[in-house]
């Protein structure tokens, strides 16, 4: 029998949009700039991101707000 690897969670579009409150549009956007990593399901709207892609973008995030504020400063 094959092993079975473990279930990875996926977050839809408006999953992401709630997270950081913002349009499902926002998120689209994110993903089609490349700033978040998305796959496509089905569709041409239907993506879906991993756990891992999210917390890079979180850190990716961080880490551009730091440099803002910091240059502000």
């Amino acid at each position: 029998m094959a092993e079975r690897r473990d279930m990875e969670k996926y977050y839809t579009i408006k999953e992401i949009a709630e997270k950081f409150s913002v349009s499902d549009e926002t998120v689209r956007r994110w993903i089609r700039s490349g700033i978040l990593n998305a796959v496509l399901i089905s569709g041409d709207r239907n993506y879906r991101v991993d756990n891992e892609s999210l917390e890079n973008f979180i850190k990716f995030r961080m880490e551009n707000t730091n440099n803002e504020k910091n240059e502000s400063t």
